[in-house]
C-alpha cells in the first residue's frame, strides 16, 4: 500500500511541475464560463449588427436555459480531447526517458505504477468535468430556469462515463505502444471509430458514442432508457480496458 501512496503522490507532484494540471485547471474553467457567457451574450451580438449578418436577416430566439447546457456539451468535446492529448504520454515518456524502469529496478511494483498512474488520470477526469459543469449549472441557474432541461444529470453522467473509458483506454494503449503517437491514434480511432459507426442503423443505440448525444437527452427526445445499453456497454469497456493495460503492463518488455 505504501508503494501506491507513493507512486500517486509522485504522479500528482508530476502533474504540478509540468504545469499539466495548472493548464488543464483553465481549459476546464474557461469552457464552464463560457457556456452561459455565449448563451447570454450572442443575442445581443447579434442585435448589435441590427440583426443582419452579411445581409442576411437572422432572427434570433431568447436564451434559455437549454441553450447554456447545448452550448456547455458542444464544448465538451474540446475539453476531452485537450484533456487525451496532454495525458497520453503519462506511460510513454517514462519509457523514453528510462525514469519507469530506474523504479521497477529499484523494487517498485508494476501494479502500483499502473493503478496509480490510472487513478491520478481519473480523479483528474472527474474534478475537472464536475467543476466545469459546476460553473455553467451556477451560470445558468442564475440566469434561466432550469426546468426546461430534460435529464441534466443523467447527461452530464453521461460524457463524464464516456471520458472515463478514454482514461482507461490510455492505460490500454499505453501499455501497448511504444510512443505517444501510437496513444494518440489508438484514442483518435476510438473516438472517430466511434462516430462513424454511430450513424449505421441500430447499432448506434449501443455504442458509447451515444451517451455523449446531450442535446437530444436534454430536450427529451432520447430517454435515459434508450441510453442504458450504452452506458452498460461504456462501463463494460472501461473495465476491460484496465484489465487488459494491466495484464499487458505485466507482460511488456522495459527496454
Amino acid at each position: 500500500m505504501k508503494q501506491y501512496s507513493c507512486f500517486f503522490r509522485k504522479e500528482f507532484l508530476a502533474q504540478k511541475r509540468t504545469s499539466k494540471l495548472a493548464v488543464m485547471l483553465i481549459v476546464f474553467v474557461l469552457l464552464g464560463v463560457i457556456a452561459p457567457a455565449t448563451a447570454k451574450l450572442m443575442p445581443k451580438l447579434f442585435e448589435s449588427f441590427g440583426g443582419e449578418v452579411s445581409g442576411l436577416k437572422i432572427t434570433v430566439e431568447e436564451p434559455t436555459a437549454f441553450a447554456s447546457f447545448q452550448q456547455f456539451f458542444k464544448n465538451a468535446a474540446i475539453g476531452l480531447i485537450a484533456f487525451a492529448a496532454a495525458q497520453s504520454g503519462i506511460f510513454t515518456k517514462e519509457y523514453a526517458s528510462g525514469t519507469l524502469i530506474l523504479a521497477l529496478t529499484k523494487g517498485m511494483r508494476r501494479r502500483a505504477v499502473l493503478v496509480s498512474k490510472a487513478l491520478i488520470l481519473a480523479l483528474m477526469w472527474t474534478v475537472l468535468w464536475w467543476l466545469s459543469f459546476g460553473i455553467t449549472l451556477a451560470g445558468t441557474v442564475f440566469f434561466w430556469d432550469i426546468s426546461v432541461v430534460n435529464d441534466l444529470l443523467f447527461a452530464v453522467f453521461g460524457y463524464w462515463l464516456f471520458g472515463l473509458m478514454f482514461v482507461s483506454l490510455t492505460v490500454l494503449f499505453s501499455a501497448v505502444s511504444k510512443g505517444t503517437a501510437g496513444v494518440v491514434g489508438g484514442l483518435g480511432g476510438v473516438y472517430f471509430g466511434n462516430m462513424i459507426a454511430g450513424t449505421l442503423p441500430k447499432v448506434g443505440d449501443w455504442l458509447p458514442i451515444k451517451l455523449t448525444a446531450a442535446d437530444a437527452i436534454l430536450n427529451g427526445s432520447v430517454s435515459v432508457s434508450d441510453c442504458i445499453p450504452a452506458a452498460i456497454i461504456t462501463g463494460t469497456v472501461t473495465i476491460a480496458a484496465f484489465i487488459a493495460g494491466a495484464i499487458m503492463f505485466d507482460k511488456r518488455a522495459m527496454q
